[in-house]
């Protein structure tokens, strides 16, 4: 079920009965534009950039905060000549769909309070995806997760990973993107 536009809300989406929904930008708590909300609705949330903007948003930090925050982004294409921020958009959504199909995407859930960053998509203890959207230092919670996790940046401007230093858990660890612009970072139980 999407939007209904004009009259419609996002909590006439969220009491529906449907399985999926598609809802507007929302108010300052769900703000699917810029802060993407991951526990409005217990629904699979379909973002799309016609809902949210039109044709006038929607780039790869937008795609990279709501895939960590668990939610399925949709780019409306226009026929028209590529805005920059339209690429980077596309381009963004080739990388989740590539952490999507090597990760047990299954079993992970967003979890805004294990990372400073408050982007982050986790199977506790196993596997770890946090988003960076500048570069900088952060902190990932490791505390309730014992053993060593393998280190995997994404440079998300430029498309290159980068590989890290394994990483010991069992307590809150601290990050810097090692490139300037945005950045994902994996993190894996090494078995």
């Amino acid at each position: 079920m999407t939007f209904q536009y004009k009259g419609g809300t996002n909590a006439i989406l969220y009491n529906s009965p449907a399985d999926w929904i598609s809802p507007n930008p929302g108010d300052a708590s769900q703000n699917y534009q810029e802060n993407p909300c991951a526990h409005c609705t217990a629904k699979v949330v379909v973002s799309d950039t016609d809902h949210l903007w039109g044709h006038t948003g929607g780039d790869n930090l937008w795609v990279w905060k709501s895939f960590t925050r668990g939610l399925n982004v949709l780019f409306m294409e226009e026929l028209l000549p590529s805005p920059t921020w339209q690429d980077s958009a596309r381009a963004a959504m080739g990388q989740a769909l590539r952490y999507a199909e090597k990760m047990n995407l299954a079993v992970m859930v967003p979890d805004e309070k294990l990372s400073a960053t408050r982007y982050c998509l986790a199977a506790r203890g196993r596997e770890y995806l946090v988003f960076q959207h500048n570069k900088g230092e952060f902190t990932v919670n490791l505390a309730d997760a014992p053993g060593t996790f393998s280190v995997e940046w994404l440079d998300i401007n430029q498309d290159r990973t980068v590989p890290g230093k394994p990483v010991s858990g069992g307590a809150v660890r601290t990050f810097r993107t090692p490139f300037p612009g945005p950045a994902a970072l994996h993190l894996k139980l090494v078995q």
